[in-house]
């Protein structure tokens, strides 16, 4: 898993790399935080990834503008909406497990740590969305209570034995992440329709 990630990391620092390139960012070109070339990106993904990674996913069309680029159809909040969905499809899957396992497996840590590495980008878009904040919050709202939810049950459970999750937990994440996959689609056909409602803040 801990393999995973660090090629997941090393990868998208490396699109970075090529993308700021392809775009032509350059120092000075935008004004605040993110005003650094290529190879800083680069950097800045690859040691801060859970932050730097989606911050240049949302300086992106900044830095596109100010290279005379034209914006490619999937912008930051068509991309984030897009994933939002699959994350949502994955989550249906992982209360399906934990309904029919009411244990704790593999399959279940693996979209736990997607569900958390998404959170970071729901943080941007929150910030940053000016419609259809109610996907971002939800979602975050949901991990948060789950976090919580989580270390209460570590902090009861005494026993060395695999962790139980309650019937009633499996359904609210099960239902949620239909809620959450269907809403997700639903703002990104929104944002197919009517581009200039889903622009950055």
């Amino acid at each position: 898993m801990g393999l995973l990630m660090w090629v997941i990391v090393i990868a998208t620092s490396i699109w970075v790399l090529v993308d700021a390139k392809t775009i032509g960012i350059k120092k000075g070109q935008i004004q605040g935080m993110g005003d650094i070339g290529p190879w800083g990106w680069f950097f800045v993904c690859l040691l801060l990834w859970i932050v730097g990674f989606p911050f240049y996913l949302v300086k992106r069309s900044e830095f596109k503008r100010a290279n005379g680029k034209q914006e490619g159809y999937l912008t930051y909040f068509r991309f984030y909406f897009f994933i939002s969905a699959i994350i949502g499809a994955l989550e249906v899957i992982d209360g399906i497990i934990a309904i029919s396992t009411s244990s704790i497996g593999t399959i279940n840590i693996f979209i736990s740590l997607l569900e958390m590495f998404w959170v970071s980008f729901s943080i941007f878009a929150i910030i940053n969305l000016k419609k259809s904040k109610n996907v971002p919050i939800s979602y975050v709202s949901y991990n948060v209570f789950g976090w919580a939810y989580g270390i209460y049950l570590a902090i009861e459970s005494q026993s060395k034995a695999p962790a139980m999750l309650p019937l009633w937990f499996s359904i609210f994440g099960l239902c949620f992440g239909i809620y959450f996959c269907l809403s997700s689609a639903f703002s990104l056909r929104q944002a197919r329709m009517q581009k200039d409602q889903f622009q950055q803040a």
